[in-house]
């Protein structure tokens, strides 16, 4: 299983301010799991995604005062997920606290991918992390159906509609193109349920959350 950067995103909108705001509520519960963990490092798993790279930069401009370590993808080859994971896992050691960068669609899509117990960018889907870090990722093989489904726009509106505005399923599903990529995303939807029962630590920065709203 890989990660894999999506297509490039359109400009950014106010940005910084963005990313100030979301760097507050994220440095505030990764800081108070580290200290109900007793945890005294951050270590971020770094498969070379946007979302990475946004992640340390908002525990950077929050002021996370724990020091930050990215574990990173071979250089020269495709990031596998559970190769990395490993080793983030073996540097986090008995003192240091991992963070996976996952986001929301992927959370909420492809949950089995994601393991970690802290997960604080799982409250931004895709399309908004694209927003504020000009791109986003997904595991390898969502990409067909994202593309088959008419890109991450319409499949985070999709999610948005039914998970935020509690529209019924096939309701949101009128977003999506392709009749055949809906059914899959509805069936993807509803196998992950127990997947999504048991995923870690989701900071909450939309209406509703993953762990806290969304079970």
């Amino acid at each position: 299983m890989t990660r894999t950067a999506g297509p490039p995103a359109a400009p950014r909108a106010d940005g910084r301010d963005a990313i100030r705001r979301v760097a507050r509520v994220i440095t505030d519960v990764v800081a108070a799991a580290a200290r109900d963990a007793r945890r005294e490092r951050l270590v971020v798993l770094d498969a070379g995604t946007p979302e990475a790279g946004l992640l340390v930069r908002c525990l950077t401009e929050g002021g996370i005062g724990l020091p930050v370590e990215r574990i990173r993808s071979a250089v020269g080859g495709p990031a596998s997920i559970d190769g990395l994971r490993a080793r983030a896992r073996a540097a986090a050691g008995v003192d240091g606290l991992l963070l996976d960068p996952v986001n929301k669609t992927v959370a909420v899509l492809w949950p089995e991918t994601v393991a970690e117990p802290v997960l604080p960018l799982a409250d931004l889907y895709a399309s908004q992390v694209a927003a504020l870090a000009d791109g986003w990722s997904a595991p390898a093989d969502a990409f067909d159906l994202i593309a088959r489904a008419g890109g991450i726009g319409p499949v985070d509106a999709f999610l948005m509609e039914h998970l935020d505005r509690r529209r019924p399923v096939e309701e949101a599903l009128r977003l999506i193109p392709d009749p055949d990529a809906g059914a899959e995303l509805r069936d993807r939807l509803a196998a992950g349920w127990w997947w999504r029962r048991r995923l870690g630590l989701v900071p909450k920065l939309g209406g509703r959350t993953l762990g806290l709203d969304l079970r």
